[in-house]
């Protein structure tokens, strides 16, 4: 909660208003804006096997005081959430932030640019304007 004192010039953090006269103070209601929703997609790094205690996902939410929705399953691999409405669940989530991860799962296949694209379609068939940064794992040398 707030009180404005009337008639003076007020720019704190970011909200500006403009005096126009004397006035009485003001009372205005304020709400913290919700914690940003993130969904990390992805495979068993998603989920949390190199993680050690927590997942990147939720390191990453708690560095940033965002709120994690870790959907990385043991496994994964992108052709496995191919099918739009997949994606549709995801956008049906209300995400701010998205992130598909690439994971090692996906390195034999040679149409993963394809199943992570109907994944993505099936995000903006719901959710247009969510920022959706894929990310890659590191490259590795398996037999």
């Amino acid at each position: 909660m707030l009180i404005w004192p009337g008639g003076a010039d007020i720019d704190f953090l970011g909200l500006t208003l403009t005096g126009d006269g004397p006035k009485a103070p003001t009372l205005s209601h304020v709400t913290a804006p919700s914690a940003l929703r993130y969904i990390a997609h992805g495979d068993s790094i998603t989920q949390g096997f190199c993680g050690g205690a927590e997942s990147y996902p939720e390191l990453l939410a708690r560095l940033a005081g965002w709120l994690p929705v870790n959907m990385g399953i043991q496994g994964m691999r992108a052709r496995f959430a191919a099918d739009p409405m997949h994606g549709a669940e995801i956008g049906r989530l209300e995400p701010d932030l998205v992130t598909i991860l690439i994971g090692i799962n996906d390195g034999w296949d040679d149409d993963v640019g394809r199943s992570v694209g109907s994944i993505l379609d099936g995000i903006r068939s719901v959710s247009r304007r969510v920022p959706v940064a894929v990310i890659t794992t590191l490259d590795t040398d398996s037999d």
